[in-house]
Parts: C-alpha cells; sequence; structure tokens
C-alpha cells in the first residue's frame, strides 16, 4: 500500500497529534506535555 507523504512548513498541515505520539515516546522529549508540544508549533 502507497501512502501519501506531504512535507510542508505550514504548522496548520501537521497531524499534531500523531507528532505528539511519536515525541512523547522519544528519548529527548519524553512524556512531553501536548500543550508544549501544540504552543511551540503556534510559531
Amino acid at each position: 500500500m502507497v501512502q501519501e507523504i506531504t512535507v510542508s512548513s505550514n504548522h496548520k498541515d501537521l497531524d499534531i497529534e500523531l507528532v505528539h505520539s511519536f515525541l512523547a515516546k522519544s528519548y529527548w522529549a519524553k512524556n512531553i506535555p501536548f500543550h508544549t508540544l501544540q504552543k511551540s508549533t503556534l510559531n
């Protein structure tokens, strides 16, 4: 199955829930609060 990938610098194009689930499991952003990530992407 081919999945479409879009590259964009527009924060409105982000799937913020998907990004959060990935980052919250990483060693460098483990347990990052959703609100913190959401706030950081609004700039």
